[in-house]
């Protein structure tokens, strides 16, 4: 029996083709799986990141005060405001009287 080294380098070659075709597609896939567990890791990361800000963030709102603590705040803030108000007043008042003052001290008041 004679061997045919054609058939035989082509068979070879259809194997080797066959052996190549298959570690790219081995590692077509495991890249791909590669780039979806980066893609997750960055994920993880970014929720991490975000977790910490709504934690801290609810964290502040809770040390905000409440409905009934603002109307309280709102209801001090007017009285202080209508305070400031009348003691804006009276000190126009004051303010005129006493221009009325000098001005009786420096024309008339100064003659005895």
């Amino acid at each position: 029996m004679e061997l045919d080294y054609t058939a035989l380098r082509f068979w070879l070659m259809v194997a080797q083709w066959i052996v190549t075709l298959g570690i790219g597609i081995y590692v077509w896939i495991d890249r791909r799986s590669s780039d979806s567990q980066e893609q997750i890791n960055a994920l993880r990361t970014a929720n991490g990141a975000l977790e910490k800000t709504v934690i801290r963030l609810e964290g502040e709102v809770r040390s905000l005060p409440a409905r009934t603590e603002l109307a309280e705040i709102h209801g001090r803030i007017t009285d202080v405001s209508l305070s400031q108000q009348s003691m804006q007043g009276q000190l126009q008042q004051m303010n005129s009287t006493l221009g009325m003052i000098q001005e009786y001290l420096l024309h008339r008041g100064g003659h005895s």
